[in-house]
């Protein structure tokens, strides 16, 4: 797999390339495929995981070994036990492996099979607006093996149920259902033991059973995410609510902590900096590309918020 522009994302057909170097390997059709390599057994992992942009979410479960990986512009070094998320705008890279032996699950879950999944909004609002999940998490001995049993399950469902059946899908919705919220559990577990039970008590977000305030909250980040390279505007966002950008403002600050424009910065940013990074564009392509009217107005919102120029962060 050679290196993918920032504008194309890798589909499911496009990870059957590792099937070779996989000691299991299963497919759902093209909703999700999940492998276990061991490059210590294996030769062209990195080959085979260059630099890729998923159309869905990948998670790395790393069970033995250290390597370098690559999210967005940013690079881990990761130690197993270990699970690394890529979301689904995000550049994921396998660098190298640091140890002769890397045993690692790799799970594909493509965007359909995402959206289907169902799963209680409150709790998922709890997670993402009481603290950001974690590119790289570790995991103690026991979380790894529970969540290397998820894996198995998803793998055995793959491999034992055809693809076109009703209850095949049914099943590995809800298996991944519980792992997302095995996630969320280990994720809050590492907030916890990060903070301080006063900064624990600041940056928890309570929120109350669903309602048309935090509807309004989720329904700006799938607007955002669908709109972003082309709305920057807090009052596209409010307008498409049906509400005032006041309003919108205060609901977006009572539960997640942040402002409107602060939400549009962040993908804005993070997309820019993927593309500099990353395209092959160059920064006048970036900008018209994300739609500023100029290579300068675009100059001018990436230093406000990087507080360096597209130059500078692409020499850097």
């Amino acid at each position: 797999m050679t290196a993918t522009p920032s504008s194309e994302k890798i589909t499911i057909s496009d990870f059957d390339a590792i099937k070779g170097i996989s000691s299991k390997f299963a497919r759902m059709g093209d909703d999700y495929l999940v492998a276990r390599i061991d490059i210590g057994l294996q030769n062209g992992f990195g080959k085979e995981f260059d630099s890729l942009r998923p159309g869905g979410i990948v998670i790395g479960l790393i069970l033995k070994g250290t390597a370098k990986i690559g999210l967005n512009t940013e690079t881990y070094q990761v130690k197993a036990p270990a699970v690394v998320l890529g979301g689904g705008r995000s550049l994921v890279k396998f660098i190298e492996s640091e140890t002769k032996r890397f045993d690692t699950y790799v799970l594909f879950l493509s965007e359909s099979f995402l959206a289907g999944i169902n799963m209680d909004i409150n709790t998922i609002q709890q997670a993402h607006f009481s603290h950001q999940p974690l590119p790289v998490t570790e995991l103690s001995k026991v979380d790894a093996a529970l969540v290397a049993h998820h894996m198995d399950l998803l793998y055995e469902t793959a491999l034992l149920n055809p693809a076109d059946n009703l209850y095949s899908h049914s099943i590995a919705r809800s298996l991944t259902a519980a792992l997302m919220y095995q996630f969320m559990q280990i994720n809050d577990r590492k907030y916890t033991g990060m903070e301080s039970h006063h900064n624990r008590m600041d940056v928890s977000v309570k929120i109350p059973g669903p309602g048309r305030s935090t509807s309004y909250v989720t329904d700006f980040i799938k607007l955002l995410h669908a709109n972003f390279m082309k709305e920057r505007s807090v009052a596209f966002y409010a307008e498409q609510l049906c509400i005032s950008p006041k309003y919108l403002s205060s609901v977006l600050k009572k539960y997640t902590r942040r402002s409107p424009g602060e939400w549009i910065d962040e993908y804005v940013i993070l997309e820019a900096k993927n593309m500099l990074r990353f395209s092959g564009l160059s920064i006048q392509e970036v900008a018209y590309a994300m739609n500023f009217k100029s290579q300068s107005s675009f100059g001018k919102y990436f230093k406000n918020a990087t507080g360096m120029s597209p130059t500078e962060f692409q020499k850097n």
